[in-house]
Parts: C-alpha cells; structure tokens; sequence
C-alpha cells in the first residue's frame, strides 16, 4: 500500500515526468526529422553552387568567345588590299598584283585567301614583308610563298625578286 500512497500523493509529479519523457521523445523526432531536412537543403545549396560556378565558367568563356570573334571580324575582306599594300609599303615591296581567291565557307568560319604577287629588291625586304604579315594583328596565314629571280628591266645584269605569296585570313561565324 505505501508504494499506492506514495503514488498518489505523487500522482501529479510523475505525471509531469511522463509528459516531460514524451514531449522530449516527440522533439527529438521532430529534431531529427528537421535536421535530415537542413542536411538535404544544404547538399542543395552546394549543388546549386557548384552549378552556378559551372554556368559562371560558360558565361566567362562566351565572353571571351565573342571577343575572339569580334576580333577577328573586325576587319573587311575588302580592306585588306589596302593592308597588304601598307605592309609592303613599310617593308620596301612593291606590289605587283593582289588577286582574291575563292572563299572556302566552312562551319564554323569562312576563309578569304589571295594571290599576291610582290617585287623586292632583295630578300632581306620579302622577310620583313612576311614577317609584317605574321605580326599583324589582323590574322593570316600564308599558304606558299614562291621566289625567282628576274633580270630588272631597268638595270642591266641587276635582278629583282619576283614572289607570289598565298595569304590567307579567316571570319568567324
């Protein structure tokens, strides 16, 4: 009897702990349940991150992209006879004559190559001619480049050189 006693005259106590005991069983659940939640959204969050660093990366290499293409396109295929003759002009070539090619249109740029035939008095004015060609800031490429020698009309037993050079410069699409 005294343990039925004891009972009631603690009944309210022990009552108090059972819900204590309950209530801390239900918010260690709901703890759980909420910390599994945060740990998902977290991963998320760095997913979402790392995409967004990806997308950064893609939008960065767009840019950089568009400023090749809008560097390379920034000149007119019509222009360049007048770029050519500055060229041979400063390297002391004379040019003879400047024939544009069939352009070759591929997917994802287009070729625009010329015939170029140039008068040098020596070799040392040719080199200076391609070299210009080669350091420009315009992009070209020289396909071939064939040299003879040819008696100058003007001189007797003086000669010139005579060279066609196949240059050829490109537009991004």
């Amino acid at each position: 009897m005294e343990l039925s006693s004891s009972l009631s005259k603690n009944k309210n106590i022990v009552l108090n702990v059972v819900i204590i005991l309950v209530a801390v069983y239900i918010a260690s659940g709901v703890y759980k349940t909420q910390n599994e939640e945060l740990n998902k959204t977290l991963q998320e969050k760095d997913n979402e991150t790392k995409k967004n660093e990806v997308m950064k990366n893609i939008g960065e290499l767009e840019n950089t992209y568009a400023a090749y293409k809008d560097f390379l396109n920034k000149k007119d295929v019509n222009t360049m006879i007048d770029t050519f003759s500055s060229m041979a002009a400063a390297a002391g070539v004379k040019i003879v004559s400047v024939k544009p090619l069939p352009e070759k249109t591929l997917p994802t740029y287009t070729e625009y190559p010329f015939d170029i035939k140039v008068e040098a008095k020596d070799y040392n004015s040719l080199g200076k001619f391609v070299s210009s060609l080669e350091s420009s800031n315009d992009i070209f490429q020289l396909g071939w480049f064939k040299i003879r020698p040819v008696q100058d009309p003007k001189k007797e037993r003086s000669f010139v050189l005579n060279a066609d050079v196949k240059v050829t410069t490109f537009l991004v699409k």
